[in-house]
């Protein structure tokens, strides 16, 4: 048996956190485990469901959890005020840049999550294909109806020679998508412009209610330009999916 865990504390995310990781507890695990550090018995008739304690402070907790036989995936929140250092908070940030399994982040204002698998935008970066653990869970995604958008962003400085023509861009978009993506029908939407923008501008088109990540968990610095704009601007869950291949969204 595998578990999700649905991190929750006493703020107003707490019921959006748990109904997110219901909706996807079909594609990434067998049963809930909803954990707190925070431990208030309001929590349970809040959201209809046993709270289990943990000890400590909460990002070592969250994580010796996460390390433990049989953890599929966590479900966590995005602070109130996104941006600065730390975009996602510490916490979260602790868990995003150390689990070696998805980390789904749900931020503030996100609609009810039992709609979360409705439509689901994946950025696909395209050096190499996606990684496996990706490659599988949109598959699980599409076998449970999701309708999966892929979106491939060609920076303004690197737009190829044959750009303007429409036919070109065609011929370019179906082998890009036939040798970059795993899906049964693979449909691609190529876009120009700053990378984290046009993902964002692409899921309000789309409606999306997901977006799934592939990345190599470094925020240090200036690493991960892209997920940080995300983290600071989303306005539906993102599935963080760690990998070590090239491909990822740096």
């Amino acid at each position: 048996m595998t578990s999700l865990l649905a991190a929750i504390d006493a703020g107003p995310l707490a019921t959006t956190i748990v109904a997110t990781a219901e909706a996807l507890l079909p594609v990434l695990a067998d049963e809930l485990d909803v954990v707190t550090v925070d431990h208030d018995e309001a929590l349970d008739v809040a959201i209809a469901y046993h709270v289990r304690g943990l000890q400590g402070q909460a990002g070592p907790a969250l994580l010796a959890e996460i390390s433990g036989d049989g953890v599929a995936g966590i479900v966590v929140g995005l602070r109130s005020v996104a941006g600065g250092p730390r975009p996602a908070g510490h916490v979260t940030e602790h868990l995003i840049t150390r689990c070696d399994v998805p980390v789904v982040v749900v931020p503030p204002g996100a609609a009810d999550g039992a709609d979360v698998l409705r439509r689901v935008l994946v950025p696909v970066e395209g050096l190499v294909p996606l990684g496996p653990e990706v490659e599988a869970f949109l598959q699980r995604l599409e076998s449970h109806g999701s309708t999966v958008d892929t979106v491939h962003v060609i920076d303004r400085a690197s737009v190829p020679m044959f750009w303007d023509g429409w036919d070109e861009q065609q011929v370019f978009t179906t082998e890009f998508a036939e040798q970059f993506l795993p899906l049964s029908d693979p449909a691609l939407e190529l876009r120009v412009g700053d990378v984290a923008q046009q993902i964002l501008q692409a899921a309000s088109l789309h409606e999306s209610s997901l977006v799934v990540i592939e990345w190599k968990r470094e925020l240090e610095g200036s690493r991960a330009p892209v997920v940080r704009d995300l983290l600071c601007n989303t306005r539906v869950p993102l599935v963080l999916m760690p990998t070590v291949s090239q491909g990822a969204i740096p």
